[in-house]
């Protein structure tokens, strides 16, 4: 610890200037001197019988306000040159309360209106029997200085979570491999979280209601995958009326609509189009290649699942291509899907059924042969495998006095076509098509005391993987202890499979005997309510995995030899490929996985203040092929260290705040990773990884919505880290630098509630 302190002194002019910025983001998160903002406090009750009214909203002139807690209290921020306050509350006439020079707690009596239209909102309160997890708003996501309004990118600063280096997407939790981990879009799984490997994620933080993530030990209605899973929630569309906003930012456009639609449901459409190939294509040769991206979603909702039921269907897409006058290639899903919700009493349905297809293709010209060096003329070629993916998902929850009994059925299947080339010799095809059905059962039974303070939910999940033929069986079990008001406790424990990849067990270039791999999972959490409205969480957790897939020599007469490590950033971006596209390597279930640390987060969200630090304390540790390398090894995204501190404050109608993260550089090989290498490969770490991110957003309230214009630079110190070290065949090392200072700006168009 003494030496990473060491390491983190600032030293020379550098040293100076990373002070200097600690010392602005102290000053923007902090009122100013001047016209700074008042805090005023008091509580709402019922002017008849002098209750507290629960979930009050009060309102400052700007339009900002607070909503008073279970007592009818509320505290919230205005401007100084405020005068008045608005209180309004389901069934209660609106209030206007000026405020008094002393700045005393206000005393704030509601009438019930009888004429008012009270809308009640239905749902169910968080699973409470679940390991520690954490949550944002897509309000909380803009607040997050270096993330760019990005919903993915804004994980990467929550505790568990590895940084990529250039900030590629991907998400690597408590040390598993990106391939390890889900992302889930309202159930349905998401096969490319994000636009080439990490420009932006495919999903507008604009419709989003919440996004959790949970980095390991969920129950067993969670299942092929042995990671973690990221779960985003699309918000309900208002039906009060339309209303359209949108965006223009740095790398792309977008725009929203909603509204309501016959029979009393809801419509949200969201579209985003990049633009930096139209924008660059004057101004380079027509042999360039220019990247794009699109992505859509489209949802809507009808009925009441306490009547006839409630039907969401929705479909969601993704488009990325890179063409020049010589080349093109495309990757692309769709999905679509049809979930399904009812009630009847303590009893619950839960179904959604949902199909897609995945594309990949390539078209361009071939120069020469490269096998014999022969001049040949140009050949077109053109390149693609599709893949066509369908499931089902469906579950019974049952309520009762003592907890509750779920049961429930998880399907999916699909078709990995063959790879088929065109070429002016007309079109070929090689490789194997491959169907696959895997099937899985699971049931929960959940226990809890009278008064709540002690449950326990043991779960259990039985899985036919049908591409390689073989079953699973899952034990898990979720604990929690409420100590007091204000502490809890959580456990997790149970074991979690993973089949391999369709593309993994083709036989042509495949390995049909690959098995499933595994991982056993251990955490432990507490969960504390800190003075202030600080929220703060401390997990240890364990993982230990088995059958890992890994690159091995591929036998028979003509076998081929995994090209060997040299460094770089190569073995990180073939991880994150993987994830994206697969792996055309020879796998065999030959090696393991381990790690293991400790998670802190601290939050606090009140008003026009929002901070987070998170910090984690962990190692990560491999093995490879057994044939070629033998004892464990620094996994390539085992970062010992990170520290993220976030903090940013609203006044008037600005808001500022700054990011910054800290980060054990990545363990590296000093030389070729060979059997007989001289230099243990991953021995070495690369420098410390420092940065700073600072963001401003200023808003313009009009009648109909808000302006609202960002700028969020990433790395403001311009301190170009050491992302990767190379080394040649000759032995030689180079470092790879970070990115310099990288300004994002955008404008959103807000409509009104």
């Amino acid at each position: 610890m003494r030496c990473l302190f060491s390491r983190l002194r600032p030293r020379g002019r550098r040293g100076l200037l990373v002070r200097a910025t600690l010392a602005l983001l102290l000053a923007i998160s902090a009122p100013p001197a001047s016209a700074a903002p008042r805090t005023v406090t008091g509580q709402v009750l019922d002017a008849a019988t002098g209750a507290p009214v629960e979930a009050a909203t009060v309102l400052t002139d700007a339009g900002d306000g607070g909503v008073a807690d279970e007592d009818g209290t509320f505290e919230v921020s205005i401007e100084p040159r405020s005068r008045r306050v608005t209180v309004v509350a389901p069934g209660y006439r609106a209030r206007v309360v000026s405020l008094s020079a002393d700045g005393g707690a206000l005393r704030v009596e509601l009438e019930a209106d009888a004429t008012a239209e009270v809308i009640s909102v239905e749902g169910e309160s968080p699973e409470q029997t679940r390991p520690t997890s954490y949550q944002l708003t897509g309000e909380e996501i803009r607040r997050v200085p270096g993330a760019g309004n990005d919903v993915l990118r804004a994980v990467q600063s929550l505790p568990g979570v590895a940084r990529i280096p250039y900030n590629f997407g991907g998400l690597v939790l408590r040390g598993q491999s990106p391939r390890d981990s889900s992302v889930f879009l309202d159930g349905i799984e998401v096969p490319l979280a994000f636009h080439f490997g990490g420009v932006t994620s495919f999903y507008p933080a604009s419709i989003l209601s919440e996004l959790e993530i949970t980095n390991g030990g969920f129950d067993a209605s969670w299942g092929r995958t042995q990671g973690g899973v990221i779960s985003l929630t699309t918000r309900e569309a208002r039906t009060d009326g339309w209303r359209a906003g949108g965006e223009v930012g740095l790398l792309h456009s977008g725009a929203l609509a909603e509204g309501p639609l016959p029979g009393g449901g809801g419509l949200i459409v969201g579209v985003r189009r990049s633009y930096l190939d139209t924008i660059v294509d004057p101004f380079v040769a027509d042999t360039t290649p220019l990247p794009s991206y699109l992505d859509a979603q489209v949802r809507a909702s009808w009925g009441d699942p306490r009547r006839w039921g409630r039907l969401i269907p929705q479909v969601f897409t993704s488009i990325d291509r890179v063409t020049s006058s010589e080349l093109s290639l495309t990757s692309a899903f769709v999905r679509s899907g049809l979930t399904y919700r009812k009630s009847w009493g303590p009893t619950h349905l839960d179904a959604v059924a949902w199909g897609g297809w995945n594309g990949l293709s390539f078209s361009g010209e071939a120069e020469s042969d490269e096998m014999s060096g022969e001049e040949m003329d140009p050949v077109a070629t053109e390149f693609r495998r599709p893949t066509y993916v369908f499931g089902t998902r469906a579950e019974l929850t049952r309520d009762t006095a003592w907890g509750h009994l779920r049961g429930g059925l998880d399907a999916q299947g699909g078709r990995l076509g063959q790879i088929g080339v065109t070429t002016d010799q007309g079109p070929q095809s090689f490789a194997t098509a491959l169907w696959w059905q895997d099937v899985a059962g699971y049931a929960e039974a959940r226990w809890q005391t009278s008064d709540g303070r002690l449950s326990a939910k043991p779960s259990v999940r039985v899985e036919r993987y049908g591409a390689i033929r073989q079953w699973v069986l899952d034990p898990r079990l979720n604990l929690h202890q409420r100590l007091t008001k204000s502490l809890t406790l959580r456990q997790a424990l149970g074991r979690f499979h993973q089949q391999p990849t369709p593309m993994e067990v083709e036989p042509t270039l495949g390995n049909p005997k690959l098995r499933s791999s595994y991982t056993d999972q251990l955490s432990v959490g507490l969960e504390v309510a800190l003075p202030g409205h600080v929220e703060a969480s401390l997990t240890g957790f364990w993982h230990h995995g088995h059958r890992q897939p890994v690159a091995a020599v591929r036998p028979g007469p003509d076998p081929e030899v995994p090209e060997p490590n040299r460094g770089g950033l190569g073995p990180i971006f073939q991880e994150l490929l993987e994830d994206q596209f697969g792996s055309f390597d020879y796998h065999e279930a030959t090696g393991r996985s381990r790690s293991r640390g400790v998670e802190l987060s601290l939050r606090r969200s009140v008003g026009r203040w929002f901070g987070f630090v998170a910090y984690t304390l962990a190692r990560a540790e491999r093995t490879d092929d057994p044939k070629r390398f033998t004892g464990w090894r620094p996994y390539q995204l085992d970062q010992t260290h990170h520290l993220t501190a976030i903090g940013s404050v609203g006044f008037a109608r600005w808001r500022l705040g700054g990011r910054l993260s800290v980060v054990s550089g990545n363990p590296y090989s000093p030389g070729a990773q060979t059997p007989d290498a001289a230099v243990a490969p991953w021995s070495a770490r690369l420098p410390l990884f420092v940065s700073m991110d600072v963001r401003a957003d200023r808003v313009w309230h009009r009648s109909w919505g808000d302006i609202s214009l960002y700028i969020d630079v990433q790395n403001a110190t311009n301190r170009r880290n050491v992302e990767g070290r190379e080394t040649d065949e000759d032995g030689a090392t180079s470092d790879l630098r970070g990115l310099p200072i990288l300004p994002f700006f955008g404008v959103e168009l807000i409509p009104r509630p």
